[in-house]
């Protein structure tokens, strides 16, 4: 993967073995795809990283299968989303698209969660109709298992001690369930439109010479405009003009009511 143009972006080549850099995170986002955080989450990921949180992202596969775009010029665009997003890193672990599956893929994603020990793992929900999105969300639960037994093998570049996150919570793609959890984005949305207008192979229609392309929903603006539709919905009915909703793995124990009631009670 090559150099993100800055400083405070930290990336992995895991297929290289290099690990310099990686540090724990407090949040990161499991995507399939380059763009499916941001369409996921982008709201999340650029309201927690401007709060000053270790916030990163690993997309599991370039998208190679992709319509319009290539490998490289995806990695790219992931890297100015990043920027936009205020991210402290971002990695690709280079997994096959349309094969989000098997002991290999498990291994390298374990070894990825025991490297980066993130307190907190977002992954898809199953019922994406997305049948990568479905797949990560299977991967991501059994390498997070895997990666908390002390003899599971791992990667040589991953690190060995076992590790599981704090909280794994389910985000939403191109599906849509009833959330258990929201999360306020309105004053952070138009980073995220910006941060997925950054993937312009995908949302952008453009014939080139080299590559000719071709009209996807994708790049018709059906895609993000459902995606806003879905955001914008959920703010309403919370209160708040845009919101992403979230699906805890498991019961997450609350210590406290800080923020619960919100604006003044007084």
């Amino acid at each position: 993967m090559p150099d993100l143009p800055a400083a405070r972006l930290r990336t992995l080549d895991f297929a290289g073995g290099v690990a310099a850099g990686a540090a724990a995170l407090d949040l990161l986002c499991v995507a399939p795809h380059p763009d499916d955080a941001e369409l996921g989450m982008g709201g999340t990921l650029a309201r927690e990283a401007a709060r000053g949180l270790q916030v990163g992202v690993l997309d599991l596969t370039t998208g190679t299968m992709a319509t319009n775009g290539t490998p490289e010029v995806r990695l790219e665009e992931s890297a100015a989303a990043s920027v936009l997003l205020g991210l402290r890193w971002r990695g690709n672990l280079g997994l096959p698209d349309r094969g989000l599956e098997g002991a290999d893929c498990a291994a390298a994603l374990a070894g990825a969660l025991r490297l980066l020990r993130p307190a907190v793992v977002f992954i898809p929900c199953p019922d994406d109709p997305h049948p990568d999105h479905a797949a990560a969300f299977r991967l991501s639960m059994e390498a997070i298992f895997s990666a908390g037994l002390r003899r599971f093998p791992v990667p040589e570049w991953a690190a060995p001690a076992a590790f599981r996150p704090r909280a794994v919570l389910q985000y939403f793609i191109n599906g849509w369930r009833d959330p258990a959890l929201a999360l306020d984005v309105s004053a952070v949305y138009e980073v995220k439109r910006r941060s997925i207008a950054a993937h312009a192979s995908q949302f952008r229609f453009a014939s080139t010479p080299t590559d000719p392309g071709a009209p996807t929903r994708l790049n018709s603006g059906a895609a993000a405009a459902q995606v806003e539709a879905r955001d914008r919905f959920l703010g309403a009915q919370l209160g708040a003009d845009f919101a992403e909703g979230f699906i805890p793995a498991r019961t997450l124990l609350v210590r406290d009511t800080d923020g619960w009631f919100g604006g003044d009670r007084s």
